[in-house]
């Protein structure tokens, strides 16, 4: 049976990539004029931009029933969508750095690190690549009922706050992001089976009630020997990015603006270090725009739109590579 698409969680998909996006090109030295406010706008995000990309994740796991399919299956599919797609624009940005930067701190003979270990934003596809594998094998042989995955969903949680003292190399293969990640795809993953009660207009307003005094510890705890407490890895940040991005899910957004953008989420990801190269270039230098808000704007919105267009292009070119390639086999047929 056919799923209807959730416009809601793309939209909320186009909100987070947005989030991160402006993360990313806020940290550029060019805007040290504003910095104190990006550090109050993205300390105040810290616990919403991936948590929320994660939750979705958990979301369509369970949303498109893809625990009945075959570990072997989804892995593959996860490879060829996901992990290949990465390596590829991984590999093209490590070739660029060793073009363009001065330095030798990129070389060719240590290539292979930057596939098997955590590097820059591309930890993320990683992490969520360890995450589908390891929770269809578990709730394929370990939990299969609700009660074993509440008990996994603790587990997770536990693991989340002391994750970093567990006396392993984290990096390898960004397994510290899966642990990080991983009770937000849980929590993600129970929507769908709680949907009923989970829409109650009850359980909203309770969400967002705990969800505003979460955050509004959180930004008063800005600069104060408190606001660790709030960081990633903490009770309090896990409390933060939980209550609301499950609120946020059952917001029903629909915006058409941030679903158009979340359908093309994965591409923006994985080119936002070259769009926002480029966008800066053209923004920045040929256009020379001043405004650091201004330029902020612009910057993310070229980043946006790179990964867009270039998602459109590669796709096109595949179509018809496709069709060419049936096409002949048909004649060959005949």
């Amino acid at each position: 049976m056919l799923k209807i698409r959730d416009y809601n969680a793309d939209a909320l998909r186009g909100l987070a990539i947005v989030l991160v996006i402006i993360l990313h090109v806020s940290a550029s030295e060019r805007y040290l004029d504003i910095k104190n406010t990006l550090d109050l706008i993205n300390y105040f995000f810290t616990n919403i931009r991936i948590p929320l990309f994660t939750i979705i994740s958990g979301y369509f796991f369970a949303y498109l029933h893809l625990e009945r399919k075959k570990l072997k299956d989804i892995t593959i599919a996860k490879i060829k969508r996901a992990v290949l797609p990465m390596y590829l624009v991984l590999t093209l940005e490590i070739i660029y750095l060793m073009i363009f930067k001065s330095n030798n701190e990129y070389q060719i003979s240590e290539l292979y690190k930057y596939y098997i270990y955590s590097y820059d934003h591309y930890w993320f596809v990683q992490a969520i690549f360890a995450i589908f594998i390891f929770h269809t094998f578990t709730i394929k042989t370990l939990c299969k009922n609700h009660k074993s995955r509440i008990i996994l969903f603790i587990a997770s949680c536990v693991l989340y706050i002391f994750g970093d003292n567990i006396g392993i190399d984290t990096n390898f293969f960004s397994l510290g992001g899966a642990i990080y990640l991983y009770p937000y795809f849980l929590a993600g993953s129970f929507v769908p089976y709680l949907k009923t009660k989970y829409e109650q207009k009850t359980i909203r307003r309770n969400l967002l009630f705990l969800s505003i005094c979460l955050l509004l510890l959180q930004l008063f705890s800005y600069k104060t020997p408190f606001s660790t407490y709030f960081d990633k890895r903490t009770i309090l940040g896990l409390g933060i990015g939980l209550a609301f991005c499950c609120y946020l899910l059952n917001l029903n957004l629909k915006n058409k603006i941030l679903s158009k953008i979340g359908a093309y989420s994965f591409s923006i990801y994985i080119l936002q270090s070259f769009g926002i190269k480029l966008s800066t270039i053209v923004f920045y230098k040929i256009i020379n725009i001043q405004n650091s808000w201004i330029s902020i704007i612009f910057v993310t919105l070229g980043t946006i739109a790179f990964g867009i267009m270039v998602s459109i292009v590669i796709t096109s070119i595949f179509k018809k590579a496709k069709y060419v390639h049936d096409r002949k086999r048909k004649i060959r047929a005949i």
